[in-house]
């Protein structure tokens, strides 16, 4: 048997060291990457997260669906968006051995949703292929948790919906409660009484056609008819005006 001697033992080593080394920082990464912020692009925190763990010069990550590169730093990683956008629909990973970078394209269940270029460092294809793993689990795990988010956003506002018909309907049909009483017994009260009635039947109807007004101007606003005019108003005029329409609401409540 030959003795593998000790240059190449001490180049085993090293190679296990490394390797390890490479383990321990993909565990890193991947930890980190479950801590990213909900509120920020996914794409350019995981770029600085790589670039960090792995003590990297530069990370660039193609985010398809946002069609947007994000760069840790543009000025040493000049690869082109255009080459990195090539990646994403080729599906091909190359390497530029003129500038250093290491290009992989992002994909996941067979779909491509970006690239990951990589400057520097002495990085194993195996640790690359799990770096781009990570990305691409990070980033579709952030649309999901988005697409839940805008569900929920909808479940809310179905629900807020119901509550204000609920609301509006009781709104409806107070007016015309008090415009049928005052309408059967018009006929049989005296004058002075009949003008009292008609006066309610007159600010009863005015409430329900303020009600409809109401009602149509919503659904302009649901339908994104409505257009917004910003402008300077009199803050005062507002709260006096709504005052006024709570003091005719409750000036007959005790």
């Amino acid at each position: 048997m030959d003795d593998p001697g000790p240059a190449k033992l001490g180049c085993t080593v090293l190679e296990a060291m490394r390797r390890r080394e490479e383990v321990e920082r993909l565990y890193e990464l991947s930890r980190s990457m479950m801590l990213l912020d909900k509120d920020s692009s996914t794409a350019g925190q995981v770029s600085f997260r790589i670039a960090q763990v792995f003590k990297l010069p530069a990370v660039a990550v193609f985010d398809r669906k946002m069609d947007q590169v994000y760069r840790t730093d543009p000025a040493d990683l000049t690869i082109s968006d255009l080459r990195l956008r090539d990646a994403t629909l080729q599906g091909t990973a190359f390497h530029d051995l003129a500038a250093n970078v290491w290009v992989l394209p992002l994909n996941l269940g067979g779909d491509p949703i970006g690239s990951l270029a990589i400057h520097g460092g002495s990085i194993s294809d195996t640790a690359l292929h799990a770096i781009s793993n990570l990305t691409a689990i990070a980033m579709e795990r952030a649309r999901v948790e988005q697409a839940a988010t805008r569900m929920e956003a909808a479940r809310q506002n179905e629900a807020m919906k119901s509550m204000l018909l609920d609301a509006l309907a009781h709104e409806f049909k107070t007016p015309l409660t008090s415009i049928k009483a005052a309408a059967s017994s018009i006929l049989d009260e005296k004058p002075a009484a009949q003008k009292e009635l008609v006066t309610v039947i007159e600010e009863e109807t005015d409430r329900l056609d303020t009600l409809v007004s109401e009602t149509i101007r919503m659904a302009r606003i649901e339908a994104g008819d409505l257009h917004l005019e910003k402008r300077p108003h009199a803050v005062k005029e507002l709260i006096d005006s709504a005052l006024e329409k709570l003091r005719i609401l409750l000036q007959d409540r005790e």
